[in-house]
């Protein structure tokens, strides 16, 4: 059953890794030549040793990386840079607070896709704390119909989605997230 949060600052005791995510906004990418050291370092952490270059997408790392520092028993997918892996995480969800989404980008055929973090909504579009939107960690708003998932932690509280009602009035609807 799905609850409508009144509040849109408060968070769940339930959701760290959504208050990890909120803490890294503004968070940005270098621009070109170097890259930003926080960002490489959660690549180190994870391990993923072939990470140097945050012009390497990172909407997955962004997601792993709060995942992974809250929920230490929680298995991150394989790849976890491929945002489209992000479907095989956790367990299949309704979309609500501090769920992983998972999109489509160009087209639901391509291997190309995002992933981030379910903030609010509005009636055509998730509003979605990720990493590598706008080459920052920024809430964006993402077309309903480019959802291919949503999932949640295997290890986090019983999901009780909890559904944040945004508005879009001066917000763009994202298109492209790299």
């Amino acid at each position: 059953m799905s609850t409508i949060a009144q509040d849109e600052t408060s968070l769940p005791l339930s959701l760290p890794w959504l208050e990890i995510a909120m803490n890294l906004l503004d968070v940005k990418e270098v621009v070109g030549q170097g890259s930003n050291p926080l960002i490489i370092d959660w690549a180190a952490k994870l391990g993923l040793s072939d990470y140097h270059d945050d012009d390497i997408p990172w909407c997955g790392l962004f997601v792993a990386h709060c995942i992974s520092t809250q929920l230490c028993e929680e298995s991150i997918p394989n790849n976890p840079l491929l945002a489209r892996n992000w479907r095989k995480f956790g367990k299949q969800t309704t979309p609500g607070l501090g769920a992983v989404l998972v999109f489509w980008r160009e087209s639901k055929e391509s291997y190309k896709g995002h992933v981030g973090l379910y903030w609010a909504e509005d009636d055509t579009a998730y509003h979605v704390i990720g990493g590598n939107q706008s080459n920052a960690v920024t809430v964006t708003r993402i077309a309903k119909d480019r959802l291919l998932e949503a999932r949640w932690p295997h290890t986090g509280l019983d999901e009780h989605p909890i559904i944040r009602m945004a508005t879009n009035k001066g917000y763009l609807l994202s298109t492209n997230e790299v």
